[in-house]
């Protein structure tokens, strides 16, 4: 299980910098006025790039929420376990 943790603990870090710094990219490279600008201009960021950002982010979210299904299944699975498991410390706990 510490394997499992360990490597569940580096996944999920990973997700949760994509979407700081995607938020710290909006929040640096789009002007305020970038809704109602019209066509993208010379700038790098713009509606269509904003929007592209938007659509990975939520195919993204829906791995991740996926993920974490599976995540607490698993460790639901585990509260099973060490309760189930003689001479196991945790009995009466839950997962």
């Amino acid at each position: 299980m510490r394997t499992y943790m360990s490597e569940w603990n580096a996944y999920n870090t990973k997700m949760l910098n994509h979407f700081t710094e995607r938020q710290a990219s909006v929040e640096t490279t789009l002007k305020p006025e970038w809704m109602s600008a019209v066509g993208e201009g010379t700038e790098q960021w713009g509606f269509a790039k904003y929007m592209r950002g938007v659509e990975e982010d939520f195919r993204v979210r829906e791995h991740w929420d996926v993920s974490w299904e599976r995540h607490r299944e698993c460790m639901r699975t585990l509260g099973v376990v060490r309760e189930t498991l003689p001479g196991s410390s945790v009995r009466g706990a839950t997962a």
